[in-house]
């Protein structure tokens, strides 16, 4: 799992620094943001953020997802 500061810290300021961001069911992956479950009822917001250097996907709620997309602009 990915540390959401890890994260945040890799990709503020630098709106390209997500390759490709997609939406859709989860298969009840854990969120990389608030460390709870995504649930079947939800949907996942995955991607790759090009910055990090394990290159593993992230995974968001889709408010979680909005709040870091909101804060990494915002840090530039």
């Amino acid at each position: 799992m990915v540390n959401f500061d890890q994260i945040l810290e890799s990709t503020s300021g630098h709106p390209t620094g997500v390759a490709r961001f997609w939406g859709g069911p989860t298969d009840g992956e854990t969120c990389d943001a608030c460390d709870k479950p995504i649930t079947r009822q939800q949907l996942i917001m995955e991607g790759i953020a090009s910055t990090l250097s394990d290159k593993q996907p992230i995974h968001f709620h889709v408010r979680c997802f909005q709040f870091w997309d909101t804060e990494r602009r915002t840090e530039a």
